[in-house]
């Protein structure tokens, strides 16, 4: 025995009606919403008047996921290029500092500077 779209679980009633879990098993306890028990799920009759927002909600949550998992697949992207950026950018540093400590001339014992011979002709 399946159950058809006139019937949701208690989790996509509680979503749809904006109301708690605890709130409608008391309802269903106290028979003022109309259930029905399968293999142990308790499946609760949705009015007619409540499907077509259902619909509604249900075609935008769908967009709505599909844009968030658009987003996230981009953000992935993204920081992928960003790590391997950085990733670059720390190799150029670790090569400019060894450049940098090549080219530093220590100072000579005399304080006096080198002389550079002239010509004059």
């Amino acid at each position: 025995m399946g159950v058809d779209s006139n019937w949701v679980s208690i989790l996509e009633y509680a979503r749809i009606k904006k109301i708690s879990i605890s709130t409608i098993r008391r309802h269903i306890k106290a028979g003022r919403i109309k259930s029905k028990q399968l293999k142990g799920k308790y499946f609760l009759l949705l009015p007619a008047s409540l499907r077509s927002i259902d619909d509604c909600e249900t075609k935008e949550s769908r967009s709505a996921d599909l844009d968030n998992n658009q987003r996230y697949l981009l953000q992935k992207q993204e920081n992928r290029e960003l790590r391997e950026e950085i990733a670059d950018l720390r190799m150029l540093v670790q090569l400019l500092e060894s450049r940098s400590s090549e080219l530093m001339v220590t100072p000579s014992s005399s304080d006096t500077p080198p002389v550079i011979p002239t010509t004059l002709s």
